[in-house]
């Protein structure tokens, strides 16, 4: 496994950097920010590394951000008193923590997914049409500004916006009409007479009808 100084355990000089990873870790585990400074120098090279190849490769931007999420979530850790020397090297339990960022970021994606296969329903736009992402990119923006931005198509009244955008997070209309205390046939109605006020407003944009 790497030490976090590019070194593998094993090699001469590994215990070294581990001794130094140590000693730097419970420094930071007592609020020294400086010496976290230095163990997140040494350990985001390592870090980044990660995220770069659980991502194929191609998203260095995506690895520098997760990696930073990973060292703000050691940082909490440290600081919180959740890191036990005894039982853990601080880079197999900082690769612990870079695994749940990994997979909250995978849910996240999967989520975002989702969202945007029913956005393209609600527009009427099949997402695996050819060319889809060129095409139809400003048309999904348009979309989400009038659910996101309140002024941005004002015939939309707070809950048509919050409808449509608990549906397109996943939310059956079974569960919608539970949380606004009316029958499922009800919110498909909302929904319907909401998604008119929305592809009136992609006319008037220039879209078509969708």
């Amino acid at each position: 496994m790497d030490t976090g100084d590019g070194q593998p355990a094993g090699r001469p000089g590994a215990d070294e950097a581990r001794r130094e990873l140590r000693a730097l870790a419970a420094a930071a585990a007592g609020g020294d920010t400086a010496a976290f400074a230095q163990l997140e120098d040494r350990l985001r090279p390592a870090l980044r590394r990660l995220f770069v190849e659980r991502s194929g490769g191609k998203r260095a931007d995506l690895a520098d951000d997760l990696a930073q999420r990973s060292l703000v979530g050691l940082w909490g850790a440290l600081k919180a008193g959740r890191y036990d020397p005894a039982r853990a090297q601080i880079t197999t339990f900082a690769y612990a923590i870079a695994q749940k960022v990994w997979l909250q970021h995978l849910r996240a994606a999967g989520r975002r997914d989702a969202a945007m296969e029913r956005y393209t329903r609600l527009i009427g736009a099949p997402s695996e049409a050819p060319g889809f992402d060129r095409e139809h990119a400003a048309l999904l923006d348009a979309v989400r500004r009038a659910l996101d931005t309140p002024g941005e198509l004002p015939d939309l009244t707070d809950d048509e916006r919050w409808l449509l955008r608990s549906w397109a997070l996943g939310e059956s209309d079974r569960t919608l009409a539970a949380k606004l205390g009316i029958a499922a046939s009800n919110v498909n109605v909302r929904k319907q007479r909401a998604y008119a006020k929305v592809r009136a407003y992609l006319e008037r944009l220039g879209f078509g009808g969708g």
